[in-house]
């Protein structure tokens, strides 16, 4: 004799509770048949047949879950939890003009509704709008201080980031340890979908005799436009002084895009113009790919073309290939694990041909981002080089601490 249909024994919160816990873990058939069942028996309990929309929604069958949700609207106009159903539904169709038209309506309906702020912060984020996504945050925060997804949604989103990194390169050298430090300061604002930023790198190098230091200052001012998420356009133009061995005037244009669902492409060109004479043109294509939730890998790869002056008048070029990856793990929103290998060319020096294809080096890195608090993290890194070069092996040790503040 074949088992009664569990409809027919379990009581309806039962019911409910476990739909819920089928739903959960992925067994969403198991759960519509509990649904459906129940609701030929009571079709005016509301509550299942939300639930029943919610179950359409996460598997992707649009057409049925907007109807449900609409149907419980029609008699429950004034609840926030069905309609942040409904604009979820509208959000993973990317209908942001319907998504924006029931957040209005619910929030007219249920002021201050940390549901539907939510919402309306996770849409303008999705649309690279980090102000006004910070502001319904705020709002949020204010009507739910304890609502996980909201706290975990305002760890991503800013309006603003000032970052200050501090580094020491440190090898032994004849007379002992030498130290070459540097500072790394940097500011971002955003404005709806523009970045604004400003930085500055102050630094020891390396100078022309072994064992000389030579000052030297970066300055660059950049802009972005982040149309959605994931995507991102960017120029940034800087000047160099006073070291010789360091770019006088440099540019850089660079864009970011998804590829589906799990990979990211991006790419940068990057242009350095020497007082000597000496351009480098730079060529810099990445892939990234979502291996889970947490764990990110990206490859990427660097052409660069150099041009010099010749010792007759001539134009000298070369070329050389680098290329280096990347893996992250990011348990959650207020910590970042990653480690970074490269191996390419260096440019710390005049960039001739000769020096370009005989500096080589490995690098190896580990870093952390830890969010201390909203506002305030740190981001700790520790470097290893080994720069190579024929009948040479220098081997750099590089900590690093980072500070920043977001607001």
């Amino acid at each position: 004799m074949a088992a009664p249909p569990p409809a027919t024994y379990l009581t309806r919160d039962s019911l409910l509770s476990e739909a819920r816990r089928a739903a959960r873990r992925g067994s969403r058939d198991l759960a519509r048949d509990l649904l459906e069942q129940r609701l030929r028996a009571y079709p005016d309990d509301d509550e299942l047949r939300a639930e029943l929309a919610r179950v359409d929604a996460w598997d992707g069958r649009w057409a049925e879950s907007e109807s449900g949700y609409r149907r419980v609207l029609a008699r429950h106009p004034d609840d926030p939890e069905v309609r942040a159903g409904l604009v979820d539904v509208f959000l993973w169709q990317s209908r942001w003009d319907d998504a924006g038209r029931e957040i209005d309506l619910g929030l007219a309906r249920s002021p201050g509704s940390a549901m539907l702020l939510l919402r309306r912060a996770r849409m303008a984020h999705w649309q690279g709008d980090a102000t006004t996504a910070a502001r319904s945050l705020d709002e949020a925060m204010r009507a739910s201080p304890d609502d996980g997804e909201v706290r975990a949604l305002r760890d991503l989103v800013f309006r603003g980031e000032a970052r200050l990194a501090l580094r020491d390169d440190l090898f032994f050298a004849r007379g002992g340890l030498r130290g070459y430090p540097s500072a790394d300061l940097s500011v971002l604002q955003a404005w709806n979908t523009l970045r604004l930023s400003a930085r500055t790198e102050q630094s020891l190098r390396f100078g022309v005799d072994e064992g000389s230091k030579s000052y030297n200052g970066l300055h660059f001012l950049g802009v972005a436009w982040v149309p959605r998420a994931g995507w991102m356009l960017h120029l940034e133009l800087g000047v160099g002084a006073p070291a010789v061995a360091v770019p006088r005037w440099l540019g850089r244009l660079g864009m970011s895009a998804p590829v589906g669902s799990r990979l990211t492409a991006s790419g940068s060109y990057t242009h350095w113009r020497y007082d000597s004479g000496q351009v480098v043109h730079l060529f810099n294509p990445a892939l990234g790919v979502a291996l889970t939730d947490a764990l990110r890998l990206e490859a990427r790869y660097w052409f660069a073309w150099v041009l010099a002056p010749g010792p007759s008048g001539e134009t000298l070029d070369d070329g050389a290939s680098s290329f280096g990856m990347r893996a992250s793990w990011r348990p959650s929103t207020r910590f970042e694990l990653g480690a970074e290998y490269t191996y390419g060319v260096q440019l710390d020096r005049l960039p001739v041909g000769l020096q370009l294809v005989a500096i080589r080096a490995h690098i190896v890195s580990l870093s952390a981002d830890v969010r201390v608090a909203h506002a305030f993290g740190l981001r700790p890194a520790m470097r290893v080089e080994l720069r190579t070069s024929p009948g040479d092996l220098l081997p750099i040790l590089a900590p690093e601490l980072g500070f920043y503040t977001r607001w």
